[in-house]
């Protein structure tokens, strides 16, 4: 570790200045249509791709996660998502093969605890309605679920999130009455009774045992 650490801190950047990069956008159905979403302007202007204005466009992400990489553009001229123009040749690099190029710039802190794998996505959400329910377990349970169920969870990240609101934005409206709450809880018990895959089950217990915490601190 001592010799990886030295080696990260003595190793010279390849680059110079600002590099230009390149997000990729969700077209998720609860995102906005494309002629009043922020993400359809911003990915529009990023990318130089025209918008398909049949679409929703929800979310432009920036960060190294699979399902959405960005990349990096090194080469002058037009740019296309995904590709670098310069001088009639196209290259392509996502920026998690650009970090691990120039690791250094991460620093050794980041390097030493994740790596060449960002620790955080940026995204840019435009929301039209309601979005769909997701399941956000702890880091523990996060690496079970993605091991057992890698379709599913697709990485073995847990999801704690932070929001900015950059216009009006309504994130909840209203709360479930402890009743409800109770005959929820009530029915998460029975469903896990008769449930025999072992993720769905501790999905549902740490919920359970959540919640059961905050129905016992509210109850007079």
């Amino acid at each position: 570790m001592e010799a990886d650490a030295l080696s990260i801190t003595t190793m010279q950047d390849s680059f110079k200045g600002l590099l230009k990069l390149l997000g990729s956008v969700k077209n998720y159905d609860w995102g906005c249509p494309a002629k009043q979403s922020c993400v359809a302007r911003l990915y529009s202007l990023n990318s130089g791709g025209n918008i398909d204005e049949n679409k929703p466009y929800a979310e432009f992400w920036m960060g190294t996660h699979e399902s959405g990489p960005s990349y990096v553009v090194e080469g002058g001229g037009r740019t296309e998502n995904g590709y670098a123009d310069g001088e009639g040749v196209r290259d392509r690099c996502t920026l998690k093969e650009w970090i691990e190029k120039n690791p250094s710039v991460l620093g050794e802190t980041v390097l030493t605890k994740w790596g060449t794998q960002l620790p955080f996505l940026f995204k840019v959400l435009s929301v039209e309605k309601a979005l769909s329910i997701q399941a956000h377990p702890d880091k523990d349970l996060a690496i079970l679920l993605h091991k057992e169920q890698p379709l599913v969870y697709k990485d073995d990240n847990h999801k704690p999130e932070m929001a900015l609101a950059l216009t009006k934005f309504e994130a909840l409206c209203g709360f479930t009455s402890l009743e409800v709450l109770h005959k929820l809880f009530l029915f998460l018990i029975q469903f896990l009774a008769k449930n025999s895959h072992r993720a769905k089950q501790l999905v549902l217990l740490n919920l359970c045992s959540n919640w059961w915490c905050n129905l016992e601190a509210l109850a007079p």
